[in-house]
């Protein structure tokens, strides 16, 4: 007969909390205590989201012969946050009946995070509009967050709806931005930037969407209102031009023999070539003048002026015609009688040129008209008036800061980067800023810049001679960045915790346990703040310094230095008289610092704990309870890598035990009788018992005063009263019942 296979376990190395997304290990010793080679699994029962490893996979033992098992558990995301009983179990590969399952009970650490999806994420709008925010809770803990959103130049109303909410782990919920802005009748798109933000105690995160305003007259629609017009302008324009050339220009008073043509019948006399039937002169004779208009700013084609021809007769001049040029800078006078003619262009915000290019009639060259003769690629050059931009820029700052305004020309639609700025400025104590003496037209790219902030955009369009108000440019300060080391005693140390508190951000960082070890980087950060900044490592004390930081600075070499260690704590729950008690709970407390452990239930080791990994040096409030026992507290003061053993606690019953008897009036005890214990509010019923006859016991009673009444039947009732004391026994005055005959 096979001897059954015996298997012997013990843990060698524990843990007691766990982190999601950290791996940690426990170590197990097996001993093979059966007479033949065995082979040992183990697996972990848990939670699907706690992910384990073993190693070695499967570990061979001879008789009496021990070998260690390595398990690493890393907790996901799914593992809630609190207490979690897990079980190690190994298994015989021999006997699969043969199984030892070792109990393994840990603290999950609570890890915060919230997921945010925006839709949409860009939204067109006149003048109202709202986001859909779908936030979801990805920690292992219920999270109570803050939400709100924000537009960085205040020019929108955005409200947050709900502004709080609970989420439970993987539970999400739906929050909205609702936007309102002032209606905006003409001009372009403008796109506002909105950030959405929930803040917990525990995390923070942004997202961030774009509201973008349009005009309730869009761009196309004004330009073909203006298209429109100008059309229609320059047809009455053509019309009155035409009646006033053909209705006041004579025509010459000698003409060629030819002149009629001859009516004799067809055939005997053929009209000599261009010559002009009896019914008078053809509609057709004018001439037509075309070309394009050109600014010297731009050299582009421009749109809106006035070309006028001018007949020159010796030193007669006479306006004769006129027309408007189109958005290319194109532009026709048809029906001109032939002759001599000047042609200018002018309008509002321009000088008057003549053609060629000519500020004077005097120089102007003149142009030969024929009839039925088109003149073509005619070009004339128009010059705007000097114009300039004026504007305010904000940076939130008082007094605002200097910044640099920098003028650079479109040409076609196309801005040279690398070409010289074609004017610059700075802005006053007020923010404001006058660019003069721009050439116009022209459309122009401004910049703006500061030590600090990001650099800011506009583009502004100016017609000729035109003086423009632009837009109010908000300036961002750019974000910032917090640099330094963390030591102890004098040396570089890794894994210390870097948390940055303050504007509304919470950014968290670790410094590295190999290269650069000790050092630190707090970056986008949101500026200008002061902020709040924590240094804290296992085993050491934590501390804090706030620093303020301007727009966009970075602050370098703030270092600090860490002492402590880490400290242990020991020690017995018992009773009065000396019975450990398992299963007791023992908070170590100082400060936002609070660790705790259970006592053990069996074994020689029962109702001992340890509470380990305490940062020193510290003073430490030890609170020991358990249910049915009135709660103890210990003060414990640890120097630097201290341990303090035989810290122990004697803790006394929170309630007591009531014990007396029933008798009747001849003083022998009456069982079977009905005891109530009652305080008014909470009733307790026992039965006296036959051995010894008429006695009762009530445990479990917390202090007070009570009355205790005893019935049975065939007897009067009777009352006593009786004060509990908690952790003595109570007795009771013996409660004697009359028979019911006795009193008839």
């Amino acid at each position: 007969m096979t001897a059954k296979p015996t298997l012997r376990c013990r843990v060698v190395e524990s843990v007691d909390r766990l982190t999601p997304g950290e791996s940690a290990t426990v170590g197990l010793e097996i001993t093979n205590a059966s007479p033949v080679i065995d082979a040992i699994r183990v697996h972990v029962e848990g939670p699907e989201a706690l992910h384990w490893s073993v190693e070695p996979d499967l570990i061979a033992l001879f008789p009496d012969d021990s070998g260690s098992v390595r398990i690493e558990l890393t907790p996901g995301a799914g593992v809630r946050a609190g207490e979690l009983d897990l079980h190690m179990v190994i298994v015989s590969t021999s006997d699969a009946t043969t199984i030892e399952r070792i109990p393994l009970s840990v603290q999950v650490m609570p890890v915060a995070a919230i997921e945010l999806l925006a839709q949409p994420t860009r939204l067109t709008k006149r003048a109202k509009g709202s986001f859909a925010i779908t936030c979801t809770n990805r920690g292992n803990s219920s999270l109570e967050i803050d939400l709100g959103a924000k537009e960085a130049s205040h020019a929108l109303r955005v409200s947050c709806n709900p502004p709080t909410m609970t989420l439970d782990p993987d539970e999400s919920s739906v929050a909205t931005i609702n936007v309102r802005a002032k209606r905006k009748f003409f001009g372009n798109e403008l796109a506002y930037p909105i950030d959405f933000i929930s803040t917990s105690p525990e995390t923070q995160t942004k997202t961030q969407v774009t509201f973008v305003q349009r005009p309730m007259i869009p761009r196309g629609a004004r330009t073909l209102l203006i298209l429109g017009a100008i059309v229609a302008a320059w047809a009455i324009i053509v019309v009155l031009a035409l009646t006033h050339a053909l209705g006041t220009t004579p025509l010459s008073k000698v003409v060629p023999a030819s002149f009629y043509a001859s009516s004799a019948a067809k055939g005997k006399t053929v009209a000599p070539a261009g010559a002009v039937p009896k019914s008078g002169v053809a509609i057709g004779i004018g001439g037509t003048l075309t070309g394009t208009v050109d600014a010297t700013s731009t050299k582009q084609g421009v749109g809106r002026l006035t070309v006028q021809a001018f007949s020159v007769d010796g030193s007669n001049v006479h306006l004769v015609a006129s027309a408007a040029t189109a958005s290319n800078g194109g532009w026709s006078i048809p029906g001109l009688a032939p002759g001599k003619y000047a042609l200018s262009v002018s309008a509002t915000g321009f000088r008057t040129t003549w053609y060629p290019d000519t500020t004077s009639f005097a120089s102007a060259k003149l142009i030969d008209v024929q009839s039925l003769r088109t003149i073509g690629n005619l070009r004339l050059s128009a010059q705007g008036l000097p114009g300039s931009i004026t504007g305010t820029v904000d940076t939130g700052e008082s007094p605002s800061p200097t910044v640099t305004v920098t003028v650079l020309p479109e040409n076609g639609g196309v801005v040279s980067k690398t070409a010289a700025p074609l004017a610059t400025t700075t802005t006053n104590s007020s923010g404001g800023y006058t660019l003069a003496n721009l050439p116009t037209p022209g459309t122009y790219d401004l910049s703006f810049s500061s030590s600090g902030f990001t650099v800011g955009q506009s583009v502004d369009v100016l017609s000729g001679g035109a003086h423009y108000s632009a837009n109010t440019v908000v300036l961002v300060a750019a974000q910032g960045t917090i640099t330094g080391t963390v030591s102890a005693a004098g040396q570089p140390l890794g894994g210390v915790t870097v948390t940055a508190t303050g504007s509304g951000t919470k950014i968290t960082t670790a410094t590295p346990t190999s290269g650069p070890i000790g050092s630190y980087l707090l970056a986008n950060l949101p500026t200008p703040g002061t902020y709040a900044i924590t240094f804290s490592a296992p085993g050491y004390g934590s501390t804090s310094v706030a620093e303020q930081i301007g727009p966009g600075q970075s602050l370098m070499n703030i270092n600090v230095s860490l002492t402590g260690g880490a400290g242990d704590i020991s020690g017995k729950v018992v009773t009065a008289s000396g019975t450990p008690i398992g299963g007791a709970t023992v908070t170590a407390s100082v400060g936002s610092t609070s660790i705790t452990a259970t006592t053990a239930t069996t074994g020689s080791q029962a109702g001992a704990f340890l509470l380990s990994h305490l940062p020193t040096p510290g003073t430490y409030a030890i609170t020991f309870s358990a249910p049915g026992y009135e709660a103890k507290t210990l003060d414990v003061t640890l120097a630097t890598n201290a341990t303090a053993s035989n810290i122990d606690a004697t803790l006394a019953p929170s309630t007591s035990t009531i014990v007396g008897s029933v008798n009747s009036s001849t003083g022998s005890g009456l069982a079977g009788a009905t005891v109530t214990l009652t305080d008014g509010s909470t009733t307790v019923t026992t039965v006296s018992a036959s051995s010894p006859a008429g006695s009762f016991e009530l445990p479990e009673v917390s202090p007070g005063t009570y009355s205790i009444t005893a019935t049975l039947n065939g007897y009067l009732s009777n009352t006593v009263q009786v004060t509990v004391v908690a952790g003595k026994t109570v007795t009771a005055p013996t409660i004697v019942l009359s028979s019911s005959s006795q009193a008839g």
